[in-house]
């Protein structure tokens, strides 16, 4: 666990926020910047957070490693340690909190979800107490910060876009006519604007004074927006097309799905992935607009997927399934969240995956990891006999080097080997563990070699189903932890205790051993 802590705090960067804001960037890009498995392994899940409580939207990461998240029903926005995976701090929002909280430089901005009551809300970044709060009724999307910080923000009700003071709340500009926005406000490239999806249209505000720059009427339902790396603005319309803009507000390219496309697009740097409600994802090239491939889902697509930073896609339809595909749409694994999906993905500075969801009986939000669960070997000791050569690197590593036991000189009693060991994955979703070891006796005697693991739920050991008469020549075992094997697992620490034991089976007076190595371990998590 101390690795993991590690990691977080180095690929978070200490200051440097990894994915402050919804989609990461104030553009929507969609794309992690750091982290990532070198290796992936097959996806199981971390740690389930929410308590049951509905969360729509995946969380902010602060460069400090503190994650931030908001839930329905019980109104809160909470701060959360992922390395630890556990809530550190919880504010009262009065609200449903359907957002991504955005992280400034000393403050945490988010919005409660209400028409009458709903509001957007300043915290202090230490001390989590509020700062200002300003009453918008319903916001749409998330917060989003301009480069010098200041927040903007689109009111449904009354159609407004504002931008307003980072430290106070107070109005910098309000800019009205934008009756139905859609999605989070999101920058052109350059920062010189700020764009909004309404209506039929697609407007680009300017930064600095809040007056409008350009208009691009889609003729139909526009959805969320995206400002893609090379500065094309990208958007679906209930039409069933995908369009992109240049900067100033010229068609640049249009292609066409079957169906209506609300979702947010994301970018990998040559290319946009975007989902629709004909339940298919899309890939067009930026450039021109090229139409690369499709694939089809079991349910229609109305929110933005993330890429993460070795170019992984992953995009969630309506009733909780995640497609993780790679940039020329192979499918990597297909895994169902839960019942409902309501908001976008984050991707956390080590890679693991962070989904919000609904459904019965429970809801929340979860950590999805890629990396292949780490066994950490402790505690090896012989507690029946005479550790005669050898260490715990001799036992742990895969060099025919030897640890070695010894019975008592009497050969009265019996020599065992016991091992601790944590396996970092949560106990009611193991699906296979597995200890390997090569053993081998060291006298002219045979031995009988038996294996117990400490079952946790009933305080003593259980034997796992291997007897067999050793010889002097080596033998490799893999021992089997019953099926499934919680039982085997320490709950909260992932902690296991296995017993190698070593009987002679006609207790000579002489004294005789049994030599051990190369124990390792793995296990298979379920999702």
């Amino acid at each position: 666990m101390l690795g993991t802590i590690a990691a977080f705090a180095l690929l978070s960067g200490q200051g440097a926020d990894p994915w402050p804001l919804e989609r990461q960037d104030r553009y929507g890009t969609g794309r992690a910047t750091v982290g990532g498995p070198n290796t992936y392994a097959p996806p199981w899940r971390y740690v389930e957070y929410g308590n049951g409580f509905i969360t729509s939207h995946g969380p902010s990461f602060g460069g400090d490693g503190s994650g931030y998240f908001g839930k329905w029903v019980n109104n809160v926005m909470v701060r959360f340690d992922p390395a630890l995976g556990v809530i550190t701090d919880t504010v009262p929002a009065g609200d449903f909190v359907a957002c991504t909280p955005a992280i400034g430089s000393d403050k945490i901005y988010f919005a409660t979800d209400n028409p009458n009551t709903g509001k957007v809300i300043a915290l202090n970044k230490s001390g989590l107490w509020i700062e200002w709060v300003n009453d918008t009724g319903y916001i749409s999307g998330s917060p989003t910060l301009g480069p010098e910080g200041d927040v903007t923000y689109a009111r449904k009700g009354v159609g407004t876009v504002y931008r307003v003071n980072k430290d106070t709340g107070a109005t910098v500009w309000s800019s009205t006519g934008f009756s139905n926005p859609v999605g989070t406000v999101v920058f052109l490239r350059d920062d010189s604007a700020v764009v909004v999806a309404y209506g039929n249209k697609v407007a680009a505000l300017d930064w600095a004074t809040g007056a409008t720059l350009w208009t691009y009427d889609a003729g139909s339902q526009t959805g969320s927006c995206g400002v893609a790396p090379d500065g094309s603005v990208v958007f679906g319309a209930m039409s069933g097309r995908v369009i992109a803009l240049n900067a100033n507000g010229t068609l640049k390219w249009q292609r066409f799905t079957t169906n209506q496309v609300d979702a947010a697009p994301t970018f990998d740097g040559v290319n946009t992935y975007i989902g629709s409600r004909d339940q298919a994802i899309y890939a067009f090239r930026m450039s021109d607009g090229l139409p690369l491939w499709n694939k089809l889902t079991n349910n229609w697509i109305s929110i933005g997927g993330v890429v993460d930073n070795n170019g992984r896609i992953y995009i969630q339809n309506r009733i909780g399934y995640i497609h993780c595909l790679n940039a020329d749409g192979t499918e990597n694994w297909v895994r169902r969240v839960g019942e409902d999906a309501r908001g976008p993905m984050t991707i956390a500075p080590n890679g693991w995956l962070y989904v919000g969801y609904a459904g019965s009986p429970n809801s929340g939000m979860v950590s999805i990891r890629q990396d292949a669960p780490v066994l950490n070997f402790g505690l090896v000791e012989s507690n029946e006999g005479i550790n005669v050569t050898g260490d715990n690197s001799a036992l742990l590593s895969v060099d025919n080097v030897p640890m070695e036991f010894a019975s008592e000189t009497s050969g009265t009693l019996a020599t065992a080997v016991v091992a601790d060991f944590e396996a970092f994955v949560p106990k009611n979703q193991l699906d296979t563990l597995v200890m390997s070891t090569n053993v081998k006796t060291l006298g002219s005697y045979p031995l009988d070699f038996k294996a117990y693991a400490f079952n946790y739920q009933t305080n003593s050991w259980q034997s796992i189903p291997i007897l067999v008469r050793l010889g002097t020549s080596p033998r490799t075992f893999n021992l089997q932890f019953g099926s499934p094997p919680s039982q085997a697992v320490e709950a909260g620490t992932g902690r296991i205790k296995v017993r190698l034991r070593f009987d002679r089976f006609s207790r000579p007076t002489s004294q005789w051993g049994v030599s051990v190595d190369q124990l390792t371990g793995h296990v298979n998590p379920t999702f």
